[in-house]
């Protein structure tokens, strides 16, 4: 369906988001618990996931 990037720097991505005139999906960021997204498609209409996270790494919950 979309594939996804991370981003390091939160206030650089959204300096770019609007320089670039970027259209973000879904009414702006969408914070998850450990994270925040932001969606926008390349100009092929691929959607794609842009993701950061404060922490330096991420991690993902055991899987049962």
């Amino acid at each position: 369906y979309h594939f996804g990037i991370r981003v390091s720097d939160e206030a650089l991505w959204l300096k770019i988001v609007e320089e670039q005139k970027l259209k973000v999906f879904y009414g702006g960021a969408y914070d998850y618990p450990h994270s925040r997204s932001w969606y926008i498609q390349d100009p092929n209409g691929h959607e794609i996931e842009v993701s950061y996270t404060p922490d330096k790494a991420l991690t993902f919950p055991a899987l049962n």
